[in-house]
């Protein structure tokens, strides 16, 4: 007897978000990490904007890796959705936090790695496709 869709778990949604947040805390721990480097003289500041970009396409790549892991079928759609979450929760803390935030050039840099990443991390999560009986 087949599992109905019902019973199997959290819906997308709840898998994005949970897959978004999870992008996003990464991100941080990365930008964190690459902070105290700065500081202690072991990475140039002038590195810091490429290191942004880097931080936010592993992050993406985690949380939708860890959402489509969650979810178990259609991994692309939720790594893309993933993806999708953690930006606009990036872009939402960046609006409450500093003015010129989200007109920055490097906004459109960070979409296109978290996107990247969410791709990247589905297709990692995604089983071989099995045969028909």
């Amino acid at each position: 007897m087949r599992k109905s869709d019902d019973r199997r778990g959290p819906n997308n949604f709840v898998n994005a978000v949970v897959g978004g947040a999870t992008g996003f805390m990464c991100a941080m721990i990365l930008l964190l990490i690459a902070a105290i480097l700065t500081a202690a003289g072991k990475v140039p500041e002038k590195f810091m904007q490429e290191v942004a970009v880097l931080a936010s396409g592993l992050g993406g790549l985690i949380g939708s890796f860890t959402a489509a892991r969650r979810q178990g079928g259609r991994t692309l759609i939720i790594g893309i959705t993933s993806g999708i979450s953690m930006f606009l929760l990036t872009m939402i803390i960046a609006a409450f936090t500093e003015k010129g935030a989200l007109s920055g050039a490097l906004t459109p840099a960070v979409l296109i790695a978290i996107m990247a990443g969410g791709i990247i991390g589905s297709f990692l999560c995604a089983a071989p496709a099995r045969g028909r009986r």
